[in-house]
């Protein structure tokens, strides 16, 4: 049939063959079967779970004119404890005739995770687990149904920058590409982070966290006159370790991860 590969019981009986003398080799070299090795997995909670964003501000002249201001609420929305907030969204406050100090707002939001990996040595498997628990895509407007997971960048923090208005989690290398999820607390979102956490674990890169970032990464060049946004609320954060425990003997033993996970 075309498209497949049938093997031929010779083939079979070769490769069996060949794992029987690789085992007959095993014993007589060491003089025992090998010892089969036991991996153990553990959840890890995130010891900082943040944000940080930058936002550009354009006005129309009339604004210049002396005389009372209008004040806005910007800003980002509220973020509850354990959750981070990732996306962009544009704010625009027309003015008033006959002088209309028309106000705009266009803000980039980035997200900040880090796990404390200093009791292991070396990773054999590292899950990123987490949840999308709300999301928007009009400023101030309603959540959407079913929420939308935004970030497309997961990158490896490396440091803190300071724009000004003090230091924040912001710059990131060793990106890679976030899964598309709409995941929930019953159905999680989950992405391999075994190379970050080892370059972690085996301190050859500094643990300053997950950056967690787009789908915008920089400001538009002018201000949009829109309300638009593409902003998604993450949490129930954790991080499954799978490790030796013959190479990890500082390593916690619990919480272990859940059965069939």
């Amino acid at each position: 049939m075309p498209g497949r590969t049938i093997q031929s019981p010779q083939t079979q009986i070769k490769r069996g063959s060949v794992r029987v003398l690789v085992a007959v080799l095993l014993i007589a070299l060491t003089g025992c079967p090998p010892t089969p090795i036991t991996l153990t997995c553990v959840v890890v909670s995130p010891t900082d779970v943040s944000y940080a964003y930058q936002y550009n501000h354009a006005w129309s002249w009339e604004c210049d004119v002396p005389g009372p201001l209008p004040t806005y609420g910007t800003g980002p929305g509220q973020v509850s404890a354990g959750q981070t907030l990732v996306g962009w969204y544009d704010l625009y406050f027309p003015g008033a005739q006959p002088l209309p100090c028309n106000n705009a707002w266009q803000f980039i939001i980035r997200g900040h995770l880090q796990f404390d990996l200093r009791k292991f040595d070396t990773i054999s498997d590292a899950t990123l687990v987490y949840a999308v628990v709300q999301s928007q895509n009009q400023a101030n407007g309603p959540p959407e149904s079913p929420p939308q997971g935004y970030a497309t960048i997961l990158g490896m923090s490396t440091g803190q920058m300071d724009y000004g208005n003090g230091p924040i989690w912001w710059p990131y290398d060793n990106d890679v590409s976030l899964p598309t999820c709409r995941g929930n607390m019953f159905t999680p979102c989950t992405v391999d982070v075994s190379y970050q956490a080892n370059q972690w674990a085996q301190q050859n890169h500094s643990n300053f966290g997950f950056i967690l970032a787009g789908p915008k990464l920089t400001l538009d060049s002018s201000v949009p006159q829109d309300n638009n946004a593409q902003e998604t609320w993450y949490g129930n954060f954790s991080l499954r370790v799978l490790y030796n425990p013959a190479l990890n003997p500082r390593a916690p033993a619990s919480p272990s991860c859940p059965p069939n996970q």
